[in-house]
């Protein structure tokens, strides 16, 4: 019985909340919320007073008014100057009934007193705190585990969601030896003589979401600095104890230069103060609008906890100024503010300091996400257990860095400033944003947000193949072919834009984007050079599933890549080396087929390119392991030979290569010397099979051109013995069928009208044994 009432009390208070939450957002908003509040004992962990908010009816016969309001003790509610004496209050939902029923536009005042011990969240992240020695009591504006997030409501009535905005006055009365540090600008300070105390006043001028209200209370002094801003000169205010101001003034030393980086990006900072206060929290910070949250422990005098304030800073636009639409939009808020770690860093340290780390995160994506949140999540509909978890923050900094990238700065910039100026104070969904982009920017994004945001998983960019096509000019027509693979991801994605750079080996360099829809696309280029090798995305622009890196080696030693999970020991060198080192976290091409024997990584493989000068000499280190999803597929136990195979690209067959293993069975380095152009993958390998195929592969080959070709080809094969040549299509389909006796050219046409895409050439003994596979690309 217990157990059945149980149920009932918690269905029904949680129902509740979200009727009264709907109802809310369709009925009524909060202009303005004055709070008045007593924090006087801290050891008693209770607050007591009013609240005062100014509603506006956003409908016709508006007979309730319904509140959040988490565990508090309600004494009183007025309406204007007439007291409520009937009321329903369930912890969660305080819902006020109306003697005359309110149309559209109509206004009233209603002022709630109450008291009590508020709450922290189930999570101890989020809430209400009081410091075990009571030198501090603050509040902390979401809470990770309860639903919904916001926590306004663990210290005033409010209306608890990212759509109502309500500007602030607060009236905090405080013992004589503390300061209470609020949103907005500090009105007065009125002291209490009798009481012993002082009270207060903050004033917030601009409109903000419940979940930013802010009331520190301790032993505070003020830090106090001038930012010369774009608009304005904005006081800036650190609230630290005594102890602590002299750490402050080392650990915001780039403060004014963070913020001058960020008005650069985003536009002018909108807010009448830049504010932080310390609190004894170390799990983090909390972006409550110009009185950001902070921990003491991460206040030390160094630069060490340099992005953690700079990630909530850039919440002063990002979040704060234009706010997610839901939860599970929240990518919106926090992955923007990840991005703008990245970004701070490129306008003030440099490019190569915003490649580094928007490269270390795409490859700690791409590792953990999926664990740390239970599965591969889209940023659209993201669980509410989820909301602040590493798809959230971190795939949502790699998309937002993708969205760079498509757009390119020229039009990337401008479209954020724009954003800014014409949606602030408001908040936005995905279509939203999708919708702003595209109608300021000129490109359309919605095939961008259908991959990039609304689905799962990670799309992988390569560059197939590319040919000259003979031409009387002086210069030269290059057709290059380019494929995409997936990543735990459901279709492949349209209207893709990345660019390509060709290059040969006297160093010359020309850049194009290609635009293509689905697994294949080409593009046709003039380049006043013949090239030697292209690559995709060589200023990794888009985050797709690869970690790379373009780098000029000049010295002999030993360079890492390690982001690659790659490392370049030079033994010789006399002339500069161009680098492309490639981390593909997609599964290489197996060429249609599982050999018998062998079992290749599912999950990555590299490519290296470049100019490798005739002197070059050098050993690529390829990192294995089994502790990650990186070889668990292949790595199992003792038993199991790891080897490294190399193909020089698509197109051409796997072969092994000498290497040698340096390190434990679960992890180490591959060893690989004179190091080759080409790609590289892990595979498992039956030794016994490996030494009957690579005998039988001495005595027939399989060549086929052109490739790519039209669906017209020669082949040519080369054998022995009696064969058959099976032909497929990419699913698998067994298209065609030819048998014959020793070596044969043949003039062929791919049966049924072949559309584009990739076709497999399987050479078998007449027993069945594999001899030789070949993939031919089919484009017209």
């Amino acid at each position: 019985m217990k157990k059945i009432i149980l149920l009932f009390a918690v269905v029904f208070c949680f129902s509740s909340s979200i009727f009264g939450q709907a109802l809310r957002s369709d009925t009524i908003s909060i202009a303005h919320i004055s709070i008045n509040l007593n924090i006087v004992y801290l050891s008693q962990k209770k607050i007591a007073g009013d609240a005062e908010l100014r509603i506006k009816a956003k409908i016709n016969n508006v007979t309730r008014i319904n509140l959040d309001l988490l565990k508090l003790n309600i004494d009183s509610i007025f309406i204007g100057n007439q007291q409520i004496t009937s009321w329903n209050y369930n912890d969660t939902l305080l819902s006020i009934p109306l003697s005359t029923s309110l149309n559209i536009g109509d206004s009233i005042i209603a002022k709630v007193y109450y008291h009590g011990q508020p709450v922290v969240d189930p999570s101890a992240w989020g809430g209400f705190y009081f410091s075990s020695d009571s030198l501090y009591a603050f509040n902390l504006g979401v809470g990770f585990f309860d639903k919904p997030h916001n926590y306004g409501r663990a210290w005033f009535p409010c209306i608890d969601d990212f759509h109502n905005r309500s500007t602030f006055d607060y009236f905090i009365t405080v013992k004589n030896n503390k300061t209470a540090v609020c949103n907005g600008t500090l009105i007065s300070v009125s002291e209490n003589i009798n009481a012993q105390t002082k009270t207060f006043n903050w004033k917030l001028v601009e409109s903000i979401p419940s979940y930013l209200a802010s009331v520190a209370v301790g032993p505070y002094v003020a830090v106090q600095d001038t930012f010369v801003g774009m608009n304005a000169s904005i006081p800036i205010a650190i609230y630290v104890p005594s102890s602590k101001v002299v750490a402050a003034q080392g650990t915001f030393s780039r403060l004014k230069q963070i913020l001058a980086a960020y008005e650069w990006a985003y536009g002018p900072y909108r807010w009448e103060r830049v504010g932080y206060v310390a609190v004894p929290f170390n799990s983090g910070a909390m972006e409550h609008s110009t009185n950001i949250a902070i921990g003491l422990g991460y206040i030390n005098g160094s630069s060490t906890y340099e992005s953690l304030y700079a990630h909530e800073l850039s919440h002063e636009w990002l979040g704060d100024l234009v706010t997610t639409n839901s939860a599970a939009e929240m990518w919106i808020n926090e992955g923007w503010a990840v991005f703008s770690e990245a970004l701070y860093r490129e306008i003030l340290d440099g490019k190569t300091s915003y490649k580094d780390y928007m490269r270390h995160l795409v490859k700690s994506v791409i590792e953990t996400a999926h664990k740390d949140d239970n599965g591969y999540l889209d940023l659209n509909t993201v669980p509410h257990e989820y909301t602040y978890g590493t798809t959230v923050y971190d795939k949502g900094a790699t998309v937002a860095h993708s969205i760079r990238g498509y757009l390119g700065d020229s039009l990337f910039f401008p479209m954020l400033r724009n954003y800014f100026a014409q949606n602030a104070f408001n908040h936005i969904s995905n279509n939203g944003f999708r919708d702003f982009i595209t109608n300021n920017s000129g490109i359309d994004m919605t095939d961008f947000f259908n991959s990039w945001i609304k689905e799962p998983g990670f799309i992988q960019f390569s560059i197939d193949s590319f040919s000259l096509i003979p031409s009387a000019n002086p210069e030269y027509d290059v057709k290059v072919f380019l494929r995409q693979k997936l990543n735990h991801k459901p279709t492949f994605s349209n209207s893709n834009r990345v660019e390509v750079a060709f290059f040969d080996n006297s160093w010359h360099r020309k850049d194009f984007m290609v635009e293509f829809s689905g697994e294949t696309g080409n593009a046709i280029f003039t380049i006043p050079f013949s090239p030697d090798f292209a690559i995709i995305d060589p200023n990794e622009k888009l985050a797709d599933a690869t970690t790379d890196y373009l780098s000029t080696v000049k010295t002999i030693g030993l360079k890492y890549f390690d982001d690659a999970l790659f490392r370049l020991d030079v033994q010789q060198i006399n002339d500069s080396a161009l680098l492309s080192i490639t981390h593909n976290w997609a599964a290489p091409d197996t060429l249609g087929t599982t050999l018998p024997g062998l079992k290749l990584s599912s999950r990555h493989y590299w490519t290296v390119k470049g100019i490798f000068p005739s002197n070059f000499t050098a050993t690529g280190r390829f990192f294995y392991t089994k502790f990650t999803d990186q070889d668990d597929d292949i790595i199992v136990s003792p038993s199991d030979s790891l080897v490294i195979l190399w193909r020089k690209g698509a197109g051409d067959h796997w072969h092994k290569v000498a290497f040698e293993k340096k390190g434990s069975w679960q992890t180490g380095y591959i060893y690989v010397n004179n190091l080759r152009q080409g790609e590289y993958a892990l595979a498992v390998w039956n030794q016994q099979y490996v030494a009957i195929n690579e005998n039988t592969a001495n005595l027939s080959s399989l060549n086929i051109s052109p490739n790519p070709s039209s669906g017209k080809v020669k082949i040519e094969i080369n054998s022995l013995n009696s064969w058959k040549l099976e032909i497929y299509d990419n699913l698998g389909k067994t298209l065609d069928t030819i048998f014959g006796d020793k070596s044969k050219q043949i003039n062929y046409k791919i049966k049924n009208e072949a559309s584009n895409g990739l076709y497999y050439f399987k050479l078998k003994s007449t027993n069945g044994n594999l001899i030789d596979i070949k993939k031919l690309i089919i484009t017209k």
